[in-house]
């Protein structure tokens, strides 16, 4: 009882420094994926992302919603990363694969957390020719994505098991693993914005990266949960509800 009573203390004590560092880290810089990017500010009060703008002036705003179409996730952004450049073609088709398995989890994810939401009852439109005039358009795009040193590595004491990067980017992929986000919510036109946002983090988690597991980022999976969970979250909840920006989303799947 004795041990448990301590394992259990140990991971709340990680979770709440994770928590802790959540909001000392830096901002993405803006890639250009969103228009008007100058107009987003903080707003703690309420979300739980770095930079946000809600449309105050529309006839409908994001919370009356209740069907959303979720878009393919961009990432087509990434390819602008400084470090990103220096890799090696291999290693630019490593990273480029695992953004795609990451965008599809995105969005699949975004879909579960609708779908199964506590707060409302959300229908997840699946195809565009179901859009209709009560439809929002949710899109994302991942600017930004660096492997996790602690995995990286951890990877590298796996025999056998190449990183097709890392002869060529090893002085880059020094600091905390990290993935950036920039998303926007429009009416079912998408010529109207109702809500943007935009979101870092980075993972300073390696006492907990799980040594069976050998994907580059798994520390942006849990990010990624935790995205979907908040804005799920966000078309649910009063507005003078704070959303706070929690670290990892330890609800399962």
């Amino acid at each position: 009882m004795k041990n448990t009573t301590i394992r259990i203390a140990f991971i709340v004590a990680i979770f709440s420094v994770l928590s802790g560092c959540a909001s000392q880290v830096k901002p993405a810089q803006d890639s250009g994926y969103l228009t008007g990017s100058e107009i987003l500010q903080e707003n703690r009060e309420r979300f739980p992302f770095q930079k946000v703008w809600v449309n105050q002036e529309t006839d409908k705003d994001y919370q009356s919603y209740k069907k959303i179409y979720v878009a393919p996730v961009n990432t087509s952004y990434l390819d602008n990363m400084e470090w990103f450049k220096m890799l090696s073609e291999d290693g630019m088709t490593a990273i480029h694969n695992e953004a795609d398995r990451l965008a599809v989890y995105l969005q699949n994810r975004l879909i579960y957390e609708l779908e199964n939401s506590q707060g409302a009852d959300f229908t997840v439109i699946k195809t565009k020719k179901n859009i209709d005039s009560d439809t929002a358009i949710l899109e994302f795009a991942l600017v930004e994505l660096i492997p996790s040193p602690a995995q990286v590595n951890r990877f590298t004491s796996v025999a056998g098991f190449f990183i097709p990067f890392l002869g060529t980017a090893s002085s880059l992929v020094v600091e905390d693993g990290s993935i950036a986000i920039e998303a926007k919510m429009t009416n079912y036109t998408g010529e109207e914005s109702l809500l943007l946002f935009a979101d870092r983090e980075e993972d300073k988690s390696a006492i907990l990266v799980d040594v069976n597991d050998l994907g580059y980022f798994k520390h942006a999976e849990k990010h990624i949960e935790t995205w979907a969970y908040q804005y799920a979250l966000l078309l649910s909840t009063d507005m003078e509800v704070q959303i706070k920006d929690q670290g990892f989303k330890l609800k399962p799947w």
